[in-house]
C-alpha cells in the first residue's frame, strides 16, 4: 500500500517523539468509531517511557516484540531506553504488528527513520512489520504441549523475544470470534482481545524475557479471566507493578476512561516468594 504522509522527522528528533507525532496526525484523520472498532488508544510519550523504563535486558543483540505497534512509539521508546541504559548493543530485531490497513504508512514510516537512527549509531537493525493478526497468527503456541491430530496442520511461530512490549487493542469478543476459537486455553468466560494478546505473548519469551504491557486491569480479579491468570501466571512471574491514581490522566487525549496498569513479568522458574515491585503516579 503506497500513501504519501507529508510529515517529516525534525532535526535531531528521537524516534519516539517522531512516532508520537505521527500517532496524533492519524488520530486526527480517522473518526472515533473507527478507533474504538480498532481498540486503538495511542500511548502518549510519557507513558510509553515509562514502560520502557522497567526493561532490565542487558544483551547486545536484542529480539522485541511489539504485537499491537500502532505507530511503533513503545517499540522506540524502548530502544532508546536501551541505548541509553547500557553500552554495547551491537544489533536488534523487532517483528511488530499491525491490522489496520490504513495505519501501516505510518507504522513503516516511523520504523524507517528508527532505522536510520540506529545507522547512525553504528547499531544493526532489521525488523519485520506484520499486517497479519497477532493472535490468529500466533495462538498455535498456546497448544505446545498438546500433540496435534493426524490430520492438523503443524504451524511454526517465530518464539524466543527478549523483550515484548505493548499496548494491546482493548474490546470485547463474541464467543464466535475466530481469535476467541483460537484460543481456547486462555477463555473462561466473556473474552476481551487484550488478555489474549497477553497469554500468547508469555509463551513467545525467550528463558528470562521480559514482558511489559499496559492494559485493563480487570484481568485480575472474577471468573471471566480466570483460565488467562491459571495460564498466565504458571508461565510468566509478576515483577513489577505500576498503578495510575487517575482513571482518566494516562489515555487523556483519548478520553478514555479506563483504570490501567503497567505490569512486568519475567518468563523464569516460578518462586511464590519473590517479591513485587509495586508503585503508583
Amino acid at each position: 500500500m503506497s500513501k504519501i504522509i507529508n510529515i517529516e522527522p525534525l532535526n535531531q528528533e528521537l524516534p519516539s517523539d517522531f512516532a508520537d507525532r505521527l500517532g496524533i496526525y492519524y488520530t486526527q484523520q480517522v473518526t472515533a468509531s473507527h478507533k474504538k472498532v480498532n481498540g486503538q488508544f495511542f500511548t502518549p510519550t510519557p507513558i510509553a517511557q515509562l514502560l520502557a523504563s522497567f526493561c532490565n535486558i542487558s544483551k547486545t543483540k536484542v529480539k522485541i516484540l511489539d504485537p499491537g505497534c500502532g505507530t511503533t512509539i513503545l517499540s522506540c521508546a524502548l530502544i532508546q531506553h536501551l541505548i541509553k541504559s547500557q553500552n554495547g548493543i551491537e544489533a536488534i530485531e523487532l517483528v511488530a504488528y499491525e491490522t489496520d490497513i490504513e495505519l501501516i504508512p505510518y507504522s513503516q514510516k516511523a520504523i524507517n527513520y528508527l532505522k536510520e537512527w540506529l545507522s547512525n549509531k553504528g547499531i544493526k537493525f532489521n525488523f519485520t512489520l506484520h499486517n497479519t493478526d497477532f493472535v490468529l497468527e500466533n495462538a498455535v503456541v498456546l497448544k505446545e504441549n498438546r500433540l496435534p491430530s493426524l490430520f492438523e496442520e503443524i504451524k511454526i511461530v517465530d518464539k524466543n523475544f527478549d523483550i515484548i512490549i505493548s499496548n494491546p487493542p482493548y474490546f470485547k469478543l463474541s464467543k464466535d470470534d475466530k481469535r476467541v476459537i483460537a484460543s481456547q486455553e486462555l477463555i473462561s468466560g466473556q473474552p476481551n482481545i487484550y488478555s489474549i494478546f497477553m497469554g500468547i505473548a508469555a509463551k513467545l519469551l525467550s528463558e528470562n524475557g521480559e514482558l511489559i504491557f499496559i492494559t485493563p486491569r480487570s484481568f485480575a480479579s472474577g471468573n471471566y479471566f480466570k483460565a488467562f491468570r491459571e495460564l498466565f501466571f504458571n508461565t510468566v512471574q509478576i515483577d513489577k507493578i505500576h498503578l495510575f491514581n487517575s482513571r482518566k490522566e494516562a489515555f487523556n487525549r483519548d478520553n478514555v476512561l479506563q483504570e490501567t496498569v503497567v505490569i512486568k513479568a519475567i518468563r523464569e522458574k516460578i518462586n511464590p516468594n519473590k517479591k513485587v515491585l509495586i508503585s503508583s503516579s
